[in-house]
């Protein structure tokens, strides 16, 4: 695993931008939500990277196969990790704490301002 990052490391940063930038266009979490809709598909993804992971660990796949896994295995969990900090922060971002504060502000305003009486 050392090899494939002294070798790959500029397609690995390439990975992880990539996996920012897709975390960050695509995520449509709201805040203080829970985890949203797409919690399927990340466990999916954790689960065939977590195979993935002890394939390559346990030595099962040999030779240039192993390899493919073993690389695909690193590929797959740096962009992962990109996604999830990208949409963490789309989630806690400037726009997001805005957009949060925005009904309070208009609660708090309506609350403080009287209610006008109708002429009878």
């Amino acid at each position: 695993m050392q090899y494939l990052i002294v070798q790959f490391w500029q397609w690995l940063l390439g990975a992880f931008v990539l996996g920012l930038v897709v975390g960050v266009m695509f995520a449509r979490r709201k805040p203080g939500s829970s985890l949203g809709q797409g919690w399927l598909w990340i466990l999916l993804y954790a689960l065939v990277l977590g195979v993935g992971a002890v394939l390559a660990a346990s030595d099962t796949v040999l030779g240039e196969q192993g390899f493919m896994v073993e690389t695909a295995v690193l590929f797959g969990g740096v962009y992962f990790a990109g996604c999830v900090i990208g949409a963490i922060y789309r989630g806690q971002g400037p726009e997001a704490v805005a957009a949060a504060e925005a009904p309070a502000e208009a609660a708090s305003e309506a609350a403080a301002t009287p209610a006008a009486k109708p002429d009878a």
